[in-house]
């Protein structure tokens, strides 16, 4: 009963990590861009 509450955690863990991973990739990309475009602004 233990094992199969901690491997459901884990499902359910990695299943939300999944589900979030592609919105995290799009911030990261988006910040990266914007700092890139700040980056290449003439002083």
């Amino acid at each position: 009963m233990f094992i199969h509450h901690v491997n459901g955690v884990d499902w359910l863990v990695i299943t939300a990590f999944e589900e979030l991973k592609p919105m995290f990739i799009e911030d990261a990309v988006q910040s990266h861009r914007t700092s890139l475009s700040t980056a290449n602004w003439p002083k």
